[in-house]
Formats: C-alpha cells, sequence, structure tokens
C-alpha cells in the first residue's frame, strides 16, 4: 500500500475476486489485490474483498477526501470497523462489508487489513467513489440534564476507599446512532489509556427501545474488570463508542454463519469529575465533589491478578499487539488504527 501522509483516529452477496497470497513477512508488507466497491444506493457503499487462508479476522479501512478522487490530500484514514470468520478453517471465497456512513460529496476508497500468523497485511486501495447523499459518520448523542445536545459526554469516577469501589456514572444521556438495516448498534465501551495501551472496555446497554444509555448509570467496580497493567497508576478514560454486529448467514435459520460484520461509531469525547470519599488522619469521612480531574483517574490494584487479553501495544510493530476489545459474543475486535 502507498504510503501517504495519513490520519488516524479512531456489514448481501459476496462476489469471488481473485485469489492472494501475499502476506506479512518478517515485518515486511507486500500490497495484497484491492477490495472491489460498489454504491448500493445513495447512501450505502458495498466493500466485498477476498477472503486469505490462515486469516483470524479482517479489518476494513476508509479514506476521505473532500477535494477529488485522486486522494492527494487525505483528510481522514479510519478503522471503521472488522469481519471474522466463524470457522477460519473454511472460508468463504470473499467477505462483504456494507458501509451507511458515508457523506454526501466526499470521495472515499477503502483498504483492508488482515490479521495472521500475530501479523498484519494490508491490500492497496480500491478505487474512489463518491455518494450523492449520506448521513454521515455513525456517532453517539450525548445530551445534559436538560435534555440539550453537547460536544462531550459527562461522567464522575466515584473513588470510595472507605467502601472500597471504583466505578464510572454517567452525568450525561447518550443516544446510540440508528441503522439503516435491521441491526444495531448495542452496548457502550470506555476507552482508556495508561500511556502505552489503549483498551476499550464495556461501560452499558443501550435500552432495545429508546436506544439510550441514561443518566447515572455506572460501571461495575473497576478493578475488577480493568487489566493488571491498567491498575495501581494513572490511567485517561478518553472518550466512548457503541458497536454494532452483523451476522452473514450460509442458511435462513442463521445457525451456521459465514462470518460476523462489526461496525463501530466514532468516538465521542468526554469529561471526567471527581467524587472521592476517603478518612482523614482522625479517621473522619471526608468527601471531595466535582473537581474536573482531565480524564486522570487511579484504580487501585488487586494482588493476584491475572489476565490473558493483557497486551502490551507499540505504534511503531507491524505485529497488532495493540488496543483489542471483547465483543458481547467474545469476539475479539481490534480498533487500532493503520500504523503501516
Amino acid at each position: 500500500m502507498k504510503k501517504s501522509s495519513i490520519i488516524s483516529c479512531i456489514f448481501p452477496a459476496c462476489w469471488a475476486i481473485f485469489f492472494m497470497t501475499a502476506c506479512v513477512v518478517n515485518g515486511d508488507k507486500n500490497d495484497i489485490t484491492a477490495p472491489t466497491i460498489r454504491r448500493l444506493s445513495d447512501t450505502n457503499v458495498s466493500v466485498s474483498f477476498n477472503s486469505l487462508s490462515g486469516m483470524s479476522y479482517a479489518n476494513i479501512f476508509r479514506q476521505r477526501c473532500d477535494e477529488d478522487s485522486k486522494f492527494n490530500t487525505i483528510k481522514e484514514t479510519v478503522n471503521i470497523g472488522q469481519v471474522i470468520p466463524a470457522n477460519t478453517g473454511d472460508l468463504t471465497n470473499s467477505f462483504n462489508f456494507i458501509d451507511e456512513f458515508v457523506t454526501s460529496g466526499s470521495y472515499y476508497r477503502y483498504f483492508i487489513r488482515y490479521y495472521k500468523d500475530n501479523y498484519y497485511s494490508y491490500t492497496g486501495y480500491s478505487p474512489a467513489i463518491q455518494n450523492t447523499a449520506g448521513v454521515g459518520e455513525a456517532e453517539l448523542i450525548a445530551k445534559d440534564e436538560y435534555d440539550l445536545v453537547v460536544t462531550d459526554a459527562k461522567a464522575t469516577y466515584h473513588d470510595n476507599k472507605v467502601e472500597d469501589s471504583y466505578m464510572l456514572e454517567l452525568n450525561s444521556s447518550l443516544l446510540v446512532p440508528t441503522s439503516a438495516d435491521t441491526t444495531v448498534f448495542t452496548d457502550i465501551y470506555y476507552v482508556i489509556s495508561n500511556g502505552t495501551s489503549v483498551k476499550p472496555y464495556r461501560f452499558a446497554e443501550a435500552d432495545k427501545d429508546t436506544k439510550e444509555v441514561a443518566i447515572g448509570t455506572k460501571t461495575n467496580d473497576m478493578r475488577i474488570f480493568l487489566l493488571e497493567s491498567f491498575l495501581g497508576k494513572t490511567i485517561y478514560v478518553n472518550s466512548l463508542i457503541a458497536v454494532k454486529k452483523t451476522q452473514n448467514e450460509t442458511n435462513t435459520d442463521k445457525t451456521n454463519p459465514y462470518y460476523n460484520s462489526y461496525y463501530w461509531t466514532k468516538p465521542k469525547g468526554l469529561k471526567i469529575f471527581l467524587d472521592e470519599t476517603y478518612r482523614d488522619s482522625s479517621g473522619k469521612e471526608q468527601k471531595k465533589q466535582g473537581e474536573s480531574i482531565k480524564n486522570g483517574i487511579y484504580v487501585p490494584k488487586i494482588d493476584d491478578r491475572t489476565n490473558s487479553f493483557d497486551y502490551n501495544p507499540s505504534t511503531k510493530m507491524i505485529a497488532p499487539t495493540r488496543t483489542l476489545l471483547t465483543a458481547d459474543d467474545g469476539a475479539i475486535l481490534d480498533i487500532s488504527p493503520c500504523n503501516p
């Protein structure tokens, strides 16, 4: 894939396309056949691409240019979703991913990143495409207590040293995006960083009818779910995302899917405030409330913790030991940006 100046941030028939065998070897990257794209409607783009023997999953990346189809100036490069085969030993010939969150008038092109044998490999770019309509990028809507839409969501970190409890509570309501197809965005995740690793953790599930996560919703005690590398140090809660899933079936009873597709929203900014409860030197209970802590929180350690999903990311390596989350069905989703 051609190197460009990239801004990294943060689903039905399948098409048979060219067979490919190239992959990452010893950290080197070779081009693989680019995905095929077509306009399904004024707002939806179909992205079709080969399976790769031995692959575990593939991420779909989208680039945007507002000036022309030549992409001399790339406005953004975004990891928008992922496909995961149900059986990596019996792959379908190709995958089809539907992007329904484009903007009218902008030019888009796509490329695919495969994960195989602990390494990434990348395809070339698809042709450019321009839609005549579009709903824009999928994004959470945050509202304050007066039901006014706000730029960033707000949350309180409850640091209760008296009751030995540590959790986040939403001060904003969150509405997950609607979708033109039958799938919906469901779980909300909070994205945190320890300075080396970035990882999303499940916050709450949106109401199935109202599509809302309400003000006052709390996480479980964060010590139970955070990895060892996020405990006993200052960590930063950077944003919130929502995830939706599409099952691509081989039969009508949906018991034997070829693969599942996942789409996640644009990260929503998050402001954190502190609610601290502690005992002073005389043993009297004290409270400190309402202080803005610039997203930095401290969650104490619990002894003898282990977690097999503890990664130590490096944005300088091709091997994708970075930014992974677990979906509601146990699938590992990789929302790391492109760093070839």
